[in-house]
């Protein structure tokens, strides 16, 4: 060690309050060792008999990194240990390699002035942090994320820039680069502003693009969790909200009422986070008019079909209102086959036939709209009545089949990116 590091470990020792009883010999002393013809002589009876041993400026502060986890009480020293760290790099007594070492394992103090010795990441301060604006606190503090504590730093700050040397070989993070443990998030409970949810957005966004597997029971929290807004009701899950587009799937599966996103109050930008929104479950369809269809179609069939109704019943009226060819004696079957006659990779298959004379386009328009019927006997009360009779198949299958004088047509409960208003030409059946 030459003089120029001695006597800053000299300086800095003193500092430290001579932790350990660690005490350096002045430099008059070392020098005259050190420039000694028998200075190997002399080091090795000195460490032999007097415990006396050359030290680094690495060794010492691994020396003040293992006194501060043993002890795991002397603020002062662990707060001033960065700052020693800080000052030996921009002295050349330190690689920045053995600096990102030294920082990595040292312990850390927070905000509330606890000292921490273990962790498993390190935050930036919370004063204009991202994670703070969005939490409010840290909600990942039991699986020891520790927030770094920038008060408690620039007690011996003396340069500005010292709390982004911290945090670069801390490895300090903020949203959206934190890595999220298999945690609830608490804020999906709560109502968030729209820069709280974007701030979420951009969190998922970025650990989608680092290929980074999604914790199950972050993500789940996330879909789940009643703060997203939408124009209908105030705040619901992303589960139960729609976004209209262009590149629109389905209106989902659960047969809940969807309401849409309240774009306005995300400030017309949620759209640039399609992905992310598919990721969490919100629903997405092509048009407002198509999610309007549906939701219609859903109000009447629940109004309806929840006096006891079923799609048998529904069917075997429908087969008494067909019209069927002159001479021909009417007749309905039903029966359930394990061939799947729609090569959809159903296990089984029910059919319904009948030997009337088929659709005409006018049935046709009649099942494919919510308002009207091909019935002829319409009491309030029946079943059948405004047009819904024919979707109560949905009830029991999310895709059924019409085979129609050679043609063969389907419908799904919930729209989809491909739904068009239905096309008939002239003539067609």
């Amino acid at each position: 060690m030459n003089t120029q590091e001695h006597g800053w470990l000299i300086k800095c020792n003193q500092k430290f309050g001579f932790l350990s009883n660690l005490y350096l010999l002045p430099i008059e002393i070392q020098e005259g060792i050190t420039t000694h013809k028998s200075r190997y002589f002399l080091c090795a009876w000195l460490l032999l008999h007097v415990m006396v041993s050359n030290v680094t400026v690495q060794e010492y502060g691994n020396f003040i990194i293992e006194y501060l986890a043993e002890k795991n009480s002397n603020l002062n020293a662990a707060i001033l240990l960065p700052h020693f760290l800080h000052k030996s790099m921009e002295n050349k007594f330190l690689w920045e390699s053995q600096v990102f070492e030294l920082c990595h394992k040292m312990p850390i103090v927070d905000g509330s002035g606890t000292l921490h010795a273990e962790r498993t990441a390190t935050l930036v301060p919370e004063n204009g942090s991202k994670w703070m604006k969005l939490f409010g606190w840290n909600p990942f503090a039991e699986n020891k994320y520790i927030a770094l504590g920038g008060n408690a730093y620039d007690k011996f700050s003396e340069r500005a820039n010292f709390m982004n040397f911290l945090c670069k070989y801390t490895k300090a993070v903020d949203l959206p680069e934190i890595s999220p443990p298999n945690v609830r998030l608490p804020i999906t409970c709560c109502q968030l502003s729209a820069e709280q949810a974007f701030l979420l957005l951009d969190w998922i966004k970025f650990l989608r693009e680092k290929a980074t597997k999604l914790p199950e029971l972050f993500i789940q929290n996330i879909r789940n969790g009643k703060w997203m807004k939408n124009t209908i009701n105030g705040f619901s899950s992303p589960t139960q909200c729609v976004l209209f587009g262009p590149q629109g799937n389905s209106c989902g599966s659960s047969g809940d009422l969807l309401f849409p996103i309240d774009e306005h109050f995300y400030e017309n930008r949620i759209n640039m986070y399609k992905d992310e929104l598919k990721l969490i479950g919100v629903n997405m369809i092509c048009s407002k008019e198509t999610w309007e269809l549906y939701v219609a179609a859903q109000r009447l069939a629940d109004k309806i079909y929840n006096h006891g109704f079923n799609f048998v019943s529904e069917l075997i009226q429908i087969a008494e209102e067909n019209t069927y060819p002159s001479g021909v004696r009417p007749f309905l079957e039903l029966k359930v086959t394990p061939r799947d006659i729609t090569f959809s990779g159903s296990l089984q298959t029910l059919i319904v036939a009948s030997n009337d004379v088929g659709f005409s386009e006018h049935d046709i328009d009649a099942i494919c709209s919510i308002g009207k019927s091909t019935k002829r006997r319409r009491h309030d009360g029946l079943i059948g009545q405004r047009g819904i009779g024919f979707k109560s198949v949905l009830e029991i299958s999310q895709k059924p089949y019409i085979f129609s004088n050679g043609y063969q047509i389907t419908f799904t409960e919930a729209p989809g990116h491909s739904v068009q208003s239905p096309l008939f030409l002239n003539g067609w059946i």
